[in-house]
């Protein structure tokens, strides 16, 4: 992740007023600070004068300490926890655990006790408390009075403190690896949010590592495939072993046909006590079938010897599709007038939307504060992790920046998270039109699903969005807290240039700006949160089609129904894995007016223009009215739709 991205968190994360301690979901909205490694000459490692002990952990804790990331909320000082879950097999396998090493982002770290559990909310296997004090920048080691075994079927290991912070590293997004909780509320697995894994270190006994050992890694995803396609895909996996991972060979089994290939990697998986992981490329042919059909695969061999770790399977069902469809991904913003980071996220979404017009479909949703003229209430749902703006999840799902993106890139930001959804075959094709109703009070739009595979349980829904909206009065400035910053200390990136104009020497450098906003959510489907489309009804097999219409309402709001353009509205038809919840594919049409909604639906429009072309509904040009619905061709660019009686 950027440099200085982190820092940022800590304010850009703050919930909003009318959800001030975040209480969606996970109850809490932990926000990230990094420690300043200037506060700490040295990290005190006692774990490692132990010469009859080895240190142990999902996190490197030879790391600089400003890779450190701290988690808190808020700042404020509070009873913490931290764990996760320690599996007693491959390198573990008979090990015991003799102390935990507990790290401090905070000078001020006390009341620590740590404990082993079988479950999160069960009974101490054990437990040990240490009464002093733990320096910021540094590890606390507390020995258990008597090792503990590890379980072939594992444990959880954590720590409860009472400070600002706990401690993690890395990015890796990764089940099972940083559980918190604060207080006596609820655990939650924080790994979607790609914070890496808590910093805890176990100190261990009795371990014994094999030479060449490897295994694959949680599954590997689903897949969508062209039928009877050669096809690859990116394994994970995990060097169990003592010595470095130069190759491996093989098994794969693609709709219960096994066949073996081998795979070198151009720089070896590291081997240690810490997980060290490597992605290895597995190509594979898929069934001529439009099809589901199950895929396994299992490392036969590393570095030429028999592997070490063969009881690990990981398995994935994969579909086929009657046609490969372009894919238009979803992202929808959580955004606001008075969030002064969301600057970035307009940076963002403007650049997304300049670059990739025809794949990128922006939903802003502005719910940070109730005064931004562009408010839309809590009827569309946010994604329930959308604890803090700027925020965004692609295709529904996880919530990332929406200008630096997950990580997946450090250079191209959020772009290069787009190009990765947008990379992935759909399992359905959609299209939608829209018009307006004859008062244009709304907007009637009809979206047409197109099943591409087997077994697919979709629904469609509904989404009005507004481009070229301003205003001249206060409530529509956009707050700014990147007025006066240097570009460098915002992370601005070549590829997405926009944020500096918020930043010293910009454009719009000053504490509000003055901003033209494209993609506002103004209405949809959503009622109470719930999707009020027609389910999609008849035959869902690959190659049919089904589709629906709805009518979407103008808001009623006099400043925002004021600065709506007739000719910049958007209809947004959405398709939704029933069963996973992520978005599958969309599309988005402007709405072309009629002739009433010319003086009711906005701005004043020319008297000037002049028809340079008639057209029939179905796109014949024609020299002089006919009977029936006319589309005009304006000499201002614009488009009307009248109907001639006679």
């Amino acid at each position: 992740m950027r440099k200085g991205l982190l820092t940022l968190f800590a304010l850009l994360l703050t919930a909003t007023a009318a959800n001030a301690q975040g209480l969606q979901f996970k109850k809490y909205s932990f926000t990230r600070e990094t420690l300043n490694p200037k506060k700490v000459a040295t990290v005190n490692k006692a774990a490692q004068a132990e010469a009859e002990t080895i240190q142990w952990g999902y996190a490197d804790a030879s790391v600089s300490l400003s890779e450190w990331k701290l988690i808190g909320v808020q700042g404020q000082t509070l009873q913490l926890s931290g764990a996760y879950f320690v599996e007693g097999k491959n390198v573990l396998k008979g090990a015991k655990i003799a102390a935990i090493d507990v790290p401090s982002g905070d000078s001020n770290t006390t009341g620590v006790t740590v404990w082993i559990r079988n479950s999160l909310t069960g009974e101490n296997v054990a437990s040990k408390s240490y009464s002093g004090k733990i320096a910021e920048g540094t590890f606390q080691r507390i020995d258990l009075d008597t090792p503990v075994d590890i379980p072939e079927s594992g444990f959880y290991v954590g720590y409860t403190c009472t400070s600002k912070y706990l401690v993690c590293v890395g990015e890796e997004k990764e089940p099972n690896r940083i559980w918190l909780q604060v207080g006596s509320g609820d655990w939650a697995d924080y790994y979607s949010q790609g914070w890496g894994a808590l910093l805890m270190q176990l100190e261990l006994t009795n371990v014994t590592m094999p030479e060449n050992s490897a295994a694959t890694f949680t599954g590997f995803g689903s897949q969508v495939t062209a039928c009877g396609a050669a096809g690859s895909f990116s394994a994970k996996l995990q060097n169990t072993g003592g010595k470095p991972i130069n190759s491996i060979d093989y098994s794969i089994t693609v709709d219960g046909v096994k066949s073996t290939g081998h795979y070198d990697f151009t720089t070896p998986v590291p081997a240690g006590l810490s997980p060290k992981y490597g992605t290895a490329t597995i190509s594979f042919t898929s069934p001529a079938e439009v099809k589901n059909y199950d895929v396994s695969l299992s490392i036969d061999k590393v570095n030429g010897e028999d592997n070490a770790d063969k009881d690990k399977v990981s398995s994935a069902t994969f579909t086929n599709v009657t046609r490969i469809a372009t894919r238009r991904s979803v992202v929808e913003e959580f955004t606001g007038t008075g969030c002064g980071y969301c600057p970035r996220g307009y940076a963002g979404m403007e650049t997304m939307k300049e670059k990739y017009p025809d794949t990128f479909v922006g939903i802003a949703i502005h719910r940070y504060n109730s005064s931004d003229p562009m408010y839309v209430g809590t009827a569309y749902p946010l994604n329930p992790n959308a604890t803090g703006a700027p925020s965004c999840w692609i295709n529904n799902g996880d919530v990332i920046d929406p200008y630096f993106g997950s990580g997946l890139s450090s250079t191209r930001g959020i772009l290069a998270d787009l190009e990765a959804a947008n990379s992935q075959i759909p399992v359905a094709d959609v299209a939608v039109s829209a018009e307006y109703n004859a008062d244009s009070t709304a907007v009637i739009a009809t979206g047409t699903v197109e099943y591409l595979a087997a077994g697919q349980n979709l629904s469609l829904a509904y989404v009005l969005k507004a481009d070229s909206l301003t205003g001249t009065t206060a409530a529509w400035k956009q707050s700014n807290y990147y007025a006066g910053a240097s570009t460098t200390a915002a992370g601005v990136l070549d590829e997405m240039p926009m944020l500096k104009e918020f930043c010293a020497g910009g454009k719009w450098n000053k504490t509000y700006a003055e901003l033209v906003y494209n993609d506002a959510q103004i209405g949809g489907s959503y009622v109470n949160q719930k999707n009020q489309a027609p389910a999609l009804s008849g035959d869902n097999t690959p190659g049919s089609k089904a589709s629906t219409s709805y009518t979407m309402k103008f808001p009623t709001k006099s400043l925002l129904k004021k600065a709506i353009r007739y000719d910049e509205v958007w209809a947004v038809a959405v398709v939704y894995d029933n069963t996973t919840g992520l978005i599958v594919n969309a599309a988005q049409v402007k709405v072309q007016p009629t002739t009433a909604g010319i003086q009711s639906v906005g701005n004043t429009v020319s008297t000037t223009a002049k028809v340079v072309g008639r057209y029939t509904v179905g796109g014949q040009k024609i020299s002089a009215p006919v009977k029936g619905i006319n589309i005009l061709k304006m000499s201002d660019g614009t488009t009307r739709k009248v109907m001639v009686n006679e």
